[in-house]
This record gives C-alpha cells, sequence and structure tokens, in this order.
C-alpha cells in the first residue's frame, strides 16, 4: 500500500507513474513492480462518516440524532474550494434538520485540508409516521459557487427506536470474542443454549457478556442470575478492573451505556467440588434497564463440568447442528449412507505430572445407569427406557471397541451408530455415552469421567386410533336407562386431538348422548395413552319388545395444521337390544308396527284363552237360569233333565235339505 499524505505546496494535478523497485543486494540484479499510474486532480474530496458514527441513524420520538463526517480536500494542494452539504431529498416539514456549516459550506483551502461536519436531526415529538427508510447526505464541491467535480454522497438507512429499549445480551467464551454461544435477539436458531460449554472440575469458567444499549438515549442496567445449576455458583465481574460486581437491591448494576454501544462483563463459573453433584445444566439470567424496568432481555447458555476427559462432537449424519440429528433423515435413517450416527473426538486433559497412557471405557449407553428425562418431561432410568436401543461403537479404522487409550493431551476418534427402537415417543432424545478412566475396584481413586450429551429426535407417527367396549351388553327395558363403557386409544406418539361421533337409526322418542373424560365430544389423547367415554341410552315408556338397534362410533383424528383422510378414521358398532315385560305396552306398540312371530304367538294364545272363557261361562249360564214350569214339586224339586232334553228333540223343525238344479242354458 502507498500512502500519500498532502502538505501545503504538496503534488500538482497531473497523472504519475509508479513502480517499486526491489534491488537484490546479492545479485545486483533489481526486481520492478509497476502499479497503475496515480491520477492527482485539481480538485477532489472524500467525503466519510466519522470514525465512531454507524451506518444507521437511530431517531426516536422528540430526540435529536447527531451525524459526524469527515470532509477532505484530496486536489491539488494549491486549490481553495467550499463544499456544501444538504439532504436530498430533504425531509418533510415536521423534521428540524441542521448542520453546522457557515454561509458558502465549509471551506477547504488547500489539498490535505480535512474538517469534521456535523449533522443535527431532531425527529417529531409523537407522530413519526414521516420517518423515512433512509436519507441521503449530498456533498457538492464548489469554487466560486460552481462546481468543480463530482458529487460525493452517502447513504444512510433510518432506524426509529424508543428512548429507552429492551438491551440486545451476546455471550462469548473467549476474550477475543470470537465464538459467540447464545444471543437474546437469536430468532433463527443459529445458538443452541443446550450446547455444553466445559468448565474443568478444579478450575473457574470464564465467560463474557456484552450488554448492548439499543434505546436512544444514555442507560444503565441491571443484572441478575434467573438459574443456576444445583450446587454451582457465578459470579459478575468488572471486566476492566477484575473487580467482582458488588450486589445492590437484589441485583448487580452496570455503568451507564451510551445509545448503540456495548458493555462487557465478565461472568465467572464455579462448579461444584461434590462429584454427585449434577455435572451439566443451565445458566439463564437477565438484564433490565434501570430507566424502565419494564424493559428487559434474558439469555441462557449450558455449562458442564470436566474430570481429566471431555469429547466433543465433530461429525453427525444430518450436518448442523453437531450433536443432534434426526431419525427420520435418509442419511440418518437409510443404512446404506447410516454407517456413523455420530464421531466424536475424545480427549485427555493435559496433566504434566501424567505421561502414561490411560484407559478410558466407553460404556453402552443402553447400560449406563443415569437419571434423565424423557421428551414428555419425565424422570427415569437411562438403561431401563432405551434399553432396546442398539447402540455400536467403533473406532477411526471402523472395528468396534470398548474402550480408548490415550496420554496426556491425546485424542482419538470414535464412531457411535444408534438405531432407535419402535414405538418411541416423538421429540428430542438426549442420551449420554459415558467415557470413564479404569482404575482398581478397591484404589480408592476417583476415575476421571465424561457424560457426552447426544440428541436424536424421533418423528411423528401417522395417526392410529383404536375404540374398544369396556362394559357387556345388558338388555333394555322400558323407561329406563343404559350406560355403555367406552376406550379410545392413541396408538402414535404424538398426541392426537380425537373427535367422537355418534350415529344410530333409533327413533326420536329415545335419548343417546356421548360423555367423555374431557366433558364433550372432542378429546385430546396422549401418545401411547387412552381415555374413557361412555354412551347414555335412554329409552322411551313403550316401544317393541325384543328389538335390536345398532349405534355407531367414529373417531377422526384432528390436526390445527393438515386435514387427515378418511382412512384414519376408525369406526365400532355398539348393539343394544330390548326387553319389554309389559303386555299392555307390547299390545300397543305392536298395534302400530309390524309384529314379530313370538308377539303373534303370544297375542294367539291370549285370543284363544279369552274365547274358551267366554264359551265356558255361556254353558254355565244356561243351567242357572231354569223356567219354573219344568220342575216338578213332587219330585223334590228335582228337574227331570232328561225329558226336558227329549221334548226339545221333538220340538226340533226339520232339516232343511237343499237338492242340486241343473242349470240349463236358453236357446
Amino acid at each position: 500500500n502507498v500512502v500519500y499524505d498532502y502538505e501545503k505546496g504538496g503534488l500538482k494535478a497531473g497523472t504519475y507513474p509508479l513502480e517499486l523497485r526491489v534491488k537484490d543486494l546479492q545479485h545486483d540484479q533489481p526486481v520492478i513492480f509497476t502499479h497503475e499510474p496515480i491520477i492527482s486532480h485539481t480538485y477532489g474530496i472524500d467525503f466519510e462518516l466519522g470514525n465512531d458514527q454507524g451506518e444507521t441513524l437511530l431517531v426516536a420520538p422528540g430526540q435529536t440524532s447527531r451525524l459526524e463526517f469527515s470532509l477532505t480536500h484530496i486536489g491539488y494542494s494549491s486549490n481553495e474550494m467550499s463544499v456544501e452539504l444538504s439532504l436530498q431529498p430533504p425531509l418533510s416539514s415536521d423534521w428540524q434538520v441542521e448542520f453546522d456549516q457557515p454561509v458558502g459550506g465549509y471551506q477547504l483551502d488547500y489539498g490535505g485540508t480535512e474538517v469534521k461536519p456535523t449533522l443535527l436531526i431532531k425527529a417529531p415529538d409523537e407522530d413519526m409516521s414521516s420517518t423515512p427508510s433512509n436519507i441521503n447526505v449530498i456533498a457538492v464541491p464548489k469554487v466560486n459557487n460552481s462546481q468543480v467535480t463530482d458529487v460525493s454522497q452517502l447513504l444512510l438507512s433510518v432506524e426509529e427506536i424508543d428512548v429507552y429499549s429492551d438491551p440486545r445480551l451476546s455471550i462469548f467464551e473467549d476474550v477475543e470474542h470470537q465464538i459467540q454461544i447464545a444471543d437474546s435477539a437469536d430468532l433463527s436458531g443459529d445458538f443452541d443454549e443446550d450446547f455444553s460449554n466445559f468448565v474443568n472440575f478444579e478450575g473457574v469458567g470464564e465467560f463474557y457478556l456484552d450488554v448492548r444499549n439499543t434505546g436512544f438515549d444514555v442507560d444503565s442496567f441491571r443484572m441478575k442470575f434467573l438459574d443456576i445449576p444445583d450446587q454451582w455458583d457465578a459470579a459478575f465481574v468488572d471486566n476492566t478492573t477484575g473487580e467482582a460486581i458488588v450486589k445492590e437491591q437484589g441485583s448487580f448494576p452496570t455503568g451507564d451505556v451510551n445509545s448503540n454501544t456495548v458493555e462487557t462483563i465478565l461472568i465467572e463459573v464455579y462448579p461444584p467440588i461434590d462429584r454427585n453433584a449434577p455435572d451439566i445444566g443451565k445458566i439463564t439470567l437477565e438484564v433490565t434497564s434501570a430507566s424502565d424496568l419494564t424493559l428487559r432481555a434474558t439469555i441462557s447458555f449450558t455449562v458442564q463440568r470436566t474430570f481429566g476427559v471431555h469429547s466433543t462432537v465433530i461429525y453427525d449424519c444430518d450436518a448442523a447442528p453437531l450433536g443432534y440429528v434426526n431419525s427420520e433423515i435418509s442419511t440418518c435413517k437409510n443404512p446404506e449412507f447410516n454407517d456413523e450416527t455420530f464421531r466424536l473426538k475424545v480427549t485427555s486433559s493435559v496433566t504434566e505430572s501424567d505421561t502414561q497412557l490411560t484407559t478410558f471405557q466407553l460404556k453402552n449407553p443402553s447400560l449406563l445407569d443415569k437419571d434423565i428425562l424423557t421428551p414428555d418431561g419425565k424422570l427415569v432410568s437411562q438403561k431401563d427406557y432405551y434399553a432396546a436401543w442398539d447402540f455400536e461403537i467403533y473406532d477411526a479404522n471402523s472395528s468396534l471397541i470398548s474402550n480408548v487409550k490415550l496420554s496426556s493431551g491425546d485424542s482419538a476418534e470414535i464412531k457411535l451408530l444408534v438405531t432407535p427402537s419402535m414405538g418411541m415417543l416423538s421429540g428430542n432424545h438426549t442420551i449420554y455415552l459415558r467415557i470413564i478412566e479404569e482404575v482398581e475396584a478397591d484404589s480408592g481413586v476417583d476415575p476421571k469421567y465424561f457424560d457426552m450429551p447426544l440428541t436424536i429426535f424421533i418423528g411423528e407417527d401417522e395417526p392410529q386410533i383404536e375404540i374398544t367396549q369396556i362394559s357387556a351388553n345388558e338388555l333394555i327395558g322400558i323407561n329406563s336407562f343404559e350406560e355403555i363403557e367406552m376406550r379410545v386409544y392413541n396408538v402414535a406418539n404424538v398426541e392426537t386431538l380425537v373427535l367422537l361421533k355418534l350415529e344410530s337409526s333409533i327413533g326420536d322418542n329415545w335419548k343417546v348422548n356421548l360423555e367423555s373424560e374431557d366433558g364433550g365430544e372432542l378429546l385430546t389423547v396422549g401418545p401411547f395413552s387412552e381415555k374413557n367415554f361412555t354412551i347414555r341410552i335412554d329409552s322411551p315408556t313403550c316401544m317393541r319388545h325384543n328389538e335390536v338397534y345398532d349405534f355407531e362410533i367414529t373417531a377422526k383424528p384432528l390436526d390445527m395444521n393438515e386435514a387427515y383422510g378418511d382412512e384414519y378414521t376408525t369406526t365400532h358398532t355398539v348393539r343394544i337390544q330390548t326387553n319389554v315385560e309389559s303386555i299392555s305396552c307390547r299390545i300397543q306398540s305392536e298395534l302400530f308396527s309390524e309384529p314379530d312371530p313370538v308377539t303373534i304367538g303370544v297375542l294367539g294364545s291370549l285370543v284363544l284363552m279369552f274365547v274358551f272363557w267366554f264359551s265356558r261361562r255361556g254353558a254355565v249360564t244356561e243351567i242357572e237360569y231354569v223356567s219354573e214350569d219344568l220342575i216338578d214339586p213332587e219330585d223334590g224339586g228335582e228337574l227331570d233333565i232328561i225329558e226336558n232334553e227329549t221334548n226339545d228333540e221333538e220340538e226340533l223343525p226339520e232339516p232343511v235339505v237343499y237338492e242340486e238344479v241343473e242349470l240349463v242354458e236358453e236357446d
């Protein structure tokens, strides 16, 4: 690079060839590098933003924004000119714009002259609807009120903010701010707050918190920890002095922070001494504006304690983020590609006194007795919950291994192939691979170890619902009710919203209701779970006997974002049978409907019984009422029945005989 400092009486206008000659003293042979010619103009300006000025103009209601520029004469050093600055197009009348330029513009007396113009812009007090998306600052160089060279311009974006605003937080793991691990404004998921950041059990973890004032005015902030792992501790430290920040009124204060600037705070993290304490946990902190306590931001990151050895993921089957894989991705699911789910780098911590090889066991995750959380938040034993999963561990040469040997500071790569079992909940399954030093059982030595968290996502099953009947069918009588207990079971591995529907051709004088645990026809059934519902049937005061009715129950899965087809709907048929003991109800119901054979038989039997009863009743009546003329007093009042019957037979008329008559047709 060639840097030219302008001075009075310096370079005149014109074109100047430029060569760089390098002389080889040993062989006395020069090496020549030819550069493009330098052109010195008679008039020229360099128009830039000031050193501390961003490319975005921040504005707030009723507030004045300040812009600073750098304006330099880069033409022939003996030529004088002036430069006029303006906004194009100009802002509306409710904005106040003021340059600090004198009448006639900024004077540049000779080449190399530099001035620092400033611009003040005051926003409207309330209505900010006229805020432009950007502004264009124009610099016009003039001599004797005439433009003498090209116009320069700066385009700045405009951002409307509040006087005070939510702070923006960023966390880095290095003092150079090269490795960022968290951001309070991260909406794209670039930072995984569950990713482990290692802290040696004998050391102190150091993390750097950047607090940016996104408001328009100067502000200070108050910090506090919302969540720290059990038996861990943390502190806020002044990054400049190294002194711990003293707690005041329940929080830790920062100094004043100018608009759109950052204050860096050192966070020190102290791991627990007790080896039985949690090795891994999440730290969450909150930063609040001291000027407006409603303005705040939170940020989280995960810390993990290490004991002389640790591991990192350097590859997995579905790319970033490392350590998290989706089992539904083809490269993870297809055996043709899936020769490894994770590739890990195991590193033994540097210990000056330890120069021998150390053997570290690689504990199969399905055999590790460690309490973990399932995707639905339940605490279970890893070896019980994932006993059916298949884990295979290989070295870099794809040979099955169960341990690695490392010296102090050395590393080795291993491959882990994971095959999940069927019937697992949908969601993130975090399992741990334990790397532990081999020590003698009774040596009293605490082994080095590390639990490597690995997350596998299990996708959602297609909806699958089953309906079963719990209670047995019972006969239902008149003016009564029957309750049939039913159950709906969700076979899928994800919560399902189920709509129950009951259909029947039963008459309107029946009442049929469906009641569920959730109170109605809409049920929320968890994965691999069931819920009960009841069908209540109220019979009328009269109905047909021995009638059979069918009820069809349908269970349809619902989703807010997807409409499922009929193939996902399940049906079940429930049958009831009537039992009418009332004879009058049977007769009444059969008179208005087609009788069945049983009822016909019953009615026929009743008719015959009545006929026989009435016929017997008539015969008895003839004996009881006898004319007094037929009684002979001399016989002691006895009735001569034989004689009476004989006389009756004699008085009977002759029978009428019909003769057959042949009909002859007339000619």
